[in-house]
């Protein structure tokens, strides 16, 4: 709150947007948390803007803590979301391909359809041949 007026919910994913973007998560927490009590829900972009701050640091273990966040927000993860907790398995050190297949099983059993860049973020981290057995046992349609 700033000079007695409240920020609308665009305002917040505004100013959270901005602090993850300059690569100050905690700010960026602290507003999603502002955002709460002041009666507005945080969605899935909001989430993801923060989240991608951690997986451009190739930090897949804090970028699951703030898509758990989400999920404990009541909020419901997206393609997108999930496409980003699988990038950040790939630019990890080491990658984390376990985490990556379990990811990719929790999106298809969300019924959420994989993509292009599913895909794709899928062959960085488990590469192509373990891609196409992951998309014969969960019966994914990649021509889809």
């Amino acid at each position: 709150v700033l000079l007695g007026l409240s920020p609308l919910q665009s305002g917040y994913n505004s100013v959270v947007q901005a602090w993850a973007s300059a690569g100050n998560e905690s700010r960026a927490r602290s507003w999603i948390r502002s955002m709460q009590e002041a009666g507005y829900t945080p969605d899935e972009v909001t989430f993801g803007v923060v989240m991608e701050t951690f997986v451009k640091r190739g930090d897949a273990a804090e970028a699951l803590k703030i898509f758990q966040e989400m999920i404990d927000s009541g909020v419901t993860p997206s393609v997108v979301n999930f496409n980003q907790l699988i990038d950040a398995c790939g630019r990890a050190q080491p990658r984390k391909p376990e985490d990556a297949e379990g990811l990719l099983t929790s999106m298809v059993e969300a019924r959420l359809v994989p993509t292009a860049s599913t895909l794709r973020a899928m062959g960085r981290v488990v590469g192509r041949s373990r891609v196409s057995e992951l998309s014969l046992e969960l019966g994914i349609d990649w021509e889809q």
